[in-house]
């Protein structure tokens, strides 16, 4: 941070990388669903895959995010403000799940799967705000700001799969990227008497 009497400065960023091992679950047959909600059985309780059969099945993540923003304020006189400030946030996610021949629920040696998901994400956002402060007399006083405001965010998602049993191939890919923009205008006024 940069700081004087007139004007200031401020620069921040952050990073940040994970990779996980995940258990499979959601709505398909997972520990939730095998397990803990299962009824009592000839499998000790677990309903349609034990524990075993369902860490076969491979599902990782891997996150890495950046972000920065930079703020600067400026004072020409006593009375005047000015205020801008810039934004970014990136992600890049990679998800993946992995099953293969003879392994994972049913431990088919003619099955094996593999699926990957990809998203990557990006918001920008800016603002310029000035603010003015009047004393009309000794007991009423004005304050405008006006400003622009503008925000963007783009995604772009990858979705693919492979499965392979006996001597069928299914493959799948689907692709999507979404921008979204938003330009808006500030006007406040604040009126004080005392």
């Amino acid at each position: 941070m940069l700081s004087g009497d007139r004007a200031d400065l401020t620069v921040n960023a952050g990073y940040f990388a994970g990779n996980l091992r995940l258990p499979s679950n959601d709505n398909g047959p997972g520990i939730l669903s095998s397990g803990l909600l299962g009824g009592d059985s000839t499998r000790g309780g677990w309903g349609t895959f034990l524990p075993g059969e369902l860490f076969q099945i491979t599902t990782s993540q891997h996150v890495e995010r950046v972000n920065g923003s930079l703020a600067a304020g400026w004072r020409p006189v006593a009375q005047l403000n000015v205020r801008a400030v810039a934004g970014l946030d990136h992600t890049d996610q990679h998800d993946g799940q992995v099953q293969r021949p003879g392994e994972g629920p049913n431990a088919n040696p003619a099955f094996s799967s593999v699926t990957q998901g990809r998203r990557r994400g990006s918001r920008f956002t800016g603002a310029l705000t000035a603010t003015g402060m009047f004393e009309l007399s000794p007991t009423l006083s004005m304050r405008t700001t006006a400003g622009v405001h503008y925000f963007k965010n783009s995604v772009d998602l990858f979705d693919s799969a492979a499965s392979v049993f006996g001597s069928g191939v299914s493959i799948r890919e689907q692709r999507l990227r979404a921008v979204t923009s938003t330009f808006g205008l500030v006007l406040q006024q604040q009126v004080a008497w005392r």
